[in-house]
Parts: C-alpha cells; sequence; structure tokens
C-alpha cells in the first residue's frame, strides 16, 4: 500500500514542477533548427542561449560540439539542454528536466546520435550526468524529500 501511495504521490508532484513537455522536446531535438533553415521566426515563448557555464564538463568537445539551453522566456527556467554538433550541423542530443514524463525521457534517451566513447555505452550515464550538471538542485531537493518523509513514515507535504 505504502509503494503504491508513494507511486502516485511521485506521478502528482512531477505534475505540479516544471517539465519538459513533448511539445518542447520537439522544438530542442531540431525544430529549431528547421524554423532557422526556413526564415520562419522562433517559437514564441523561448529562447535558445549558448551555454558556456559548463565547460568544464564539455570543454573537450567545443571544437564539434557547442552546448545550448532552451529557456522558457515566462519564468526563466531551463527546459532542456542541447547539444549541437557543428560539423554535422545538426543536434546530437537533447537532455530534458529529470522530472519529464517517461515518454519525454525515454525519447531523450532514444533519440541521441552516439559518438564515439563510452556515451555509446552508456546513454542513461550521460542523461544522468548532464541532469546532474544542470538540475542538481532540484534532483537534490527531491531526494531530501523523500527521505526526510521516509523517516517520518509519510509521504504528505513532499513539495
Amino acid at each position: 500500500m505504502k509503494q503504491l501511495f508513494f507511486a502516485l504521490f511521485i506521478a502528482f508532484t512531477t505534475s505540479l514542477f516544471s517539465q519538459t513537455t513533448l511539445d518542447e522536446f520537439n522544438y530542442a531535438n531540431g525544430g529549431y533548427l528547421q524554423l532557422e533553415k526556413l526564415g520562419a521566426d522562433p517559437k514564441s515563448g523561448y529562447s535558445i542561449v549558448k551555454d558556456e557555464s559548463q565547460r568544464n564538463y564539455w570543454g573537450k568537445w567545443t571544437g564539434t560540439y557547442e552546448v545550448y539551453k532552451l529557456i522558457r522566456v515566462h519564468d526563466g527556467s531551463l527546459s532542456a539542454v542541447i547539444f549541437y554538433n557543428k560539423t554535422m550541423g545538426e543536434v546530437y542530443c537533447t537532455v530534458v528536466e529529470p522530472r519529464s514524463d517517461l515518454e519525454v525521457l525515454k525519447l531523450s534517451l532514444s533519440k541521441q546520435k552516439i559518438f564515439s566513447g563510452w556515451v555509446a555505452a552508456q546513454p542513461t550515464l550521460f542523461l544522468d550526468m548532464v541532469q546532474q550538471a544542470y538540475w542538481k538542485d532540484q534532483i537534490d531537493q527531491i531526494t531530501d524529500n523523500v527521505l526526510q518523509n521516509e523517516e517520518r513514515g509519510s509521504y504528505e507535504d513532499l513539495d
């Protein structure tokens, strides 16, 4: 019973927080490039900005890859992290917010264009690493709330 309640609680609270929607994923995962090629305006309500803040993670790839963030203009929240392959002119992969729907998380994994090395063998490890780099505070908060409520034997008030 406790496990069922916990699963329902997680599903409910996930819907309350910012998460990457399927529409946002499709836009980040190449839709914005198609709009650029057509000369169309970018999607209203979003901004794509080059990210220089995580160079310690991605610095060795800067010759081939650029990292961008899909930002929601209305609240400044991060929707997705985009790895763009400059050589091929396409999105390598789009990493989504960790509290996104399972369907979107699976798409994020399945749409990765694999490059050589450990990422090819461990795509979920790459996804986790990127999520920790960009959404660490949210992940830590969820973990802390779950642990505190587990100690109390209650799963109420998990915000």
